[in-house]
């Protein structure tokens, strides 16, 4: 935004001390980022590029002046305005046909009509906007629908290949992994933890965390009592890891309160990361990723305790 800002600034900086010189070549980044945002193009998504984009046009009108209108300089500007145009022009055709489409999907969804023929309308966008993740969202959703999970988890892939943090996409993907019976646990913890850093405390995402965390901590504090009742030393390890899992819960909860019992509770059990434990305990902020170091720090292989 800021980078946006700075370029906004510029270009309209020179518009006001060049306003005549830089005619053609204002009217040519005008028509070409107003076709962009009227179609949606992916340029319009990307505030980077479009900052990139104000500060060159800005930086292009330095070389006009006064003295040389029509001069030396005239066909670089010329050339400038005119490729803006037709640049922008050039994905016009597809993205306009593209929306036709969609909206034609969306009133066949309304009115019931064939579930075939609207897939069929939907793949067509696809070859048309491939950026549109709209579309792939829709997509995956049939496939869902029909226990078609390897194409369901395309869909929502190529989703998250244009758009890697629309919510809508990530939570699909994780669904899919929880309802496909060959679903990869991998994948469905990289989509949470692509979710949390975005919306960490969206009731979805935070019953998704829940959802994995509570039968791991039942299964540590499990083995503890089995290894107590045995008089196995190792235990002293399982409760630790018990009491993570139990902090983790806590932060996922909004109770850093809870968290920061559970982590002295876990320090008095550790054999030889104590210190450490404490230290994290006491730290005014508890955060899921300093639980996590944390975590990896006391036990390396984690879920694996030896």
């Amino acid at each position: 935004f800021a980078l946006l800002t700075a370029g906004c600034y510029r270009l309209y900086k020179h518009i006001r001390l060049n306003a005549l010189q830089d005619a053609l070549l204002y009217a040519g980044f005008a028509i070409s980022f107003a076709v962009c945002a009227f179609t949606r193009s992916p340029f319009t998504d990307n505030l980077p590029a479009m900052a990139i984009f104000f500060l060159v046009v800005a930086g292009l009108s330095q070389s006009s002046t006064k003295k040389d209108v029509r001069g030396k300089h005239s066909l670089p500007t010329l050339v400038a305005s005119y490729g803006l145009c037709i640049f922008a022009l050039l994905p016009v055709y597809s993205n306009l046909r593209g929306e036709s489409i969609m909206a034609s999907a969306i009133e066949d969804a309304t009115n019931n009509v064939d579930g075939e023929h609207l897939f069929s309308r939907l793949s067509t966008i696809s070859e048309v906007r491939p950026w549109d993740s709209r579309n792939w969202i829709m997509m995956a959703a049939m496939y869902m629908h029909d226990g078609q999970y390897n194409y369901a988890r395309t869909c929502f892939d190529q989703a998250l290949l244009y758009h890697p943090y629309d919510m809508t996409a990530l939570l699909g993907a994780i669904e899919t992994e929880e309802q496909d019976p060959n679903g990869s646990a991998a994948r469905l913890l990289l989509h949470l933890e692509t979710a949390e850093k975005l919306m960490p405390y969206h009731e979805t995402v935070m019953s998704l965390r829940l959802k994995i965390l509570n039968p791991l901590r039942d299964s540590y504090k499990d083995a503890y009592q089995t290894l107590v009742k045995r008089g196995d030393g190792r235990a002293r390890n399982y409760w630790v890891a018990y009491e993570f899992i139990e902090a983790q819960i806590a932060i996922t909860k909004q109770r850093p309160d809870l968290a920061r019992a559970a982590l002295l509770s876990a320090a008095q059990f550790s054999d030889g990361n104590r210190a450490i434990i404490e230290r994290a305990a006491k730290k005014e902020e508890l955060s899921r990723q300093l639980l996590t170091q944390l975590t990896l720090e006391v036990f390396p292989r984690w879920p694996e305790i030896y």
